[in-house]
């Protein structure tokens, strides 16, 4: 019964496990960055036998450059299709409520997010929380931070840190 198992496995893993060689990349929707810079940030090499799990692992390499919101690859005829979406780049980042330049500066350098990287939505929400984090770390205890997001035309973004300090905690005596 193991051996008939096995067998049956070892079948079906095989008719899954296809692979077929790549010699050409076309790449579609993409904008801002060319199908050379994919095709290095990927890691693909022409003439590669690739199959599944070296498709996950171009996949893996373009997801963690942050410039797509979505990637599609298929391989079709020795051809290796991707469809990408490309993520919005940050225009600039303001912050709003604090005069004092010091620590805007302070708050700036902690942020993930800069100028003219991609706009990631779960970095907005770890810098959010690095903010907070930051003032309280201060004495701002109370303070209130919320984020707008004005989209621009030529699929850039501004972000604007609306921050409210509020009253900073003092020891009188202890």
């Amino acid at each position: 019964m193991k051996i008939l198992f096995f067998t049956f496995f070892f079948t079906v893993y095989s008719f899954l496990a296809s692979s077929e060689i790549v010699n050409d990349v076309i790449t579609n929707n993409n904008k801002r960055i060319s199908k050379e810079s994919i095709i290095s940030l990927g890691s693909i090499k022409l003439g590669i036998d690739y199959d599944q799990s070296d498709l996950n692992a171009v996949l893996k390499n373009l997801y963690k450059t942050d410039f797509f919101s979505d990637i599609k690859i298929s391989i079709e005829n020795n051809k290796m299709i991707i469809y990408v979406d490309e993520n919005k780049i940050i225009q600039t980042i303001k912050i709003e409520g604090i005069k004092s330049k010091t620590i805007q500066k302070s708050i700036l350098d902690q942020l993930q997010l800069k100028n003219r990287s991609p706009f990631v939505e779960y970095k907005v929400k770890q810098d959010l929380s690095r903010i907070r984090n930051s003032l309280s770390e201060s004495g701002y205890y109370f303070s209130k931070v919320e984020i707008s997001v004005e989209e621009n035309n030529n699929d850039t973004v501004n972000l604007i840190y609306y921050i409210d300090l509020g009253e900073k905690a003092k020891i009188s005596r202890i």
